[in-house]
């Protein structure tokens, strides 16, 4: 006679290899020309299943306005697990933001959040890592904000969409319009305040999505 598994344990597998193979990948790529003269491109990558999502952004910055100024990288991964209630979702997740560099000529910083959303409204709250020695910019950042709160309302009406979102030092609005599926076009206004000081800028951006 056979051995009978218990029907937790085959609940539990079901649960299990359902969230590994059934998954959605996204990916978009966004050029955004800014009024202080830099451009931006940007590409990210999204794997979501049931209750998980990892994600992938690389963010390059070029100043056109002058002759010999490098090219500036950002990498940003994250993973965050959701849960799905009758009320909306709720993610707790990991956000690495850096240079890809190492050593003295590293800039980068973790932090964990917790995401809720109702459909409408997003609060997020964050909390930092502590900063390795080695990294005095982030360092500063990271002693003056080292929590954060984020509200951010998304309104929607046909093709177009308006985003506002607002933190502890921070404010963005993004005006966006979708051209066709896989296009849009979006004006930002972005107040921040970044290592080289404040920043009030004006974007234009395109998107590419898929």
């Amino acid at each position: 006679m056979g051995t009978r598994h218990p029907r937790p344990l085959w609940i539990i597998s079901a649960a299990v290899w359902s969230t590994i193979l059934f998954y959605r990948v996204a990916c978009a790529q966004t050029a955004t020309l800014w009024s202080d003269g830099h451009t931006e491109y940007s590409a990210s990558w999204t794997v979501e299943t049931n209750h998980l999502t990892l994600g992938y952004s690389h963010r390059m910055h070029h100043m056109l306005n002058q002759d010999s100024w490098p090219i500036e990288h950002e990498i940003s991964p994250s993973a965050s697990v959701r849960m799905v209630t009758s009320k909306g979702t709720a993610a707790l997740g990991w956000l690495h933001e850096s240079n890809g560099r190492g050593g003295w000529d590293s800039r980068g910083w973790d932090r964990a959040y917790l995401d809720l959303d109702d459909g409408f409204l997003a609060i997020r709250t964050w909390i930092a890592f502590p900063v390795p020695v080695t990294n005095p910019q982030i360092l500063r950042r990271a002693i003056a904000g080292s929590w954060g709160l984020t509200a951010t309302a998304h309104l929607k009406r046909g093709n177009a969409s308006l985003l506002v979102e607002t933190g502890r030092r921070e404010f963005q609005a993004t005006a966006t319009v979708k051209l066709t599926q896989s296009v849009s076009i979006s004006i930002e206004r972005v107040d921040t305040e970044e290592l080289r000081g404040p920043q009030h800028l004006w974007g234009l951006s395109v998107t590419l999505s898929q």
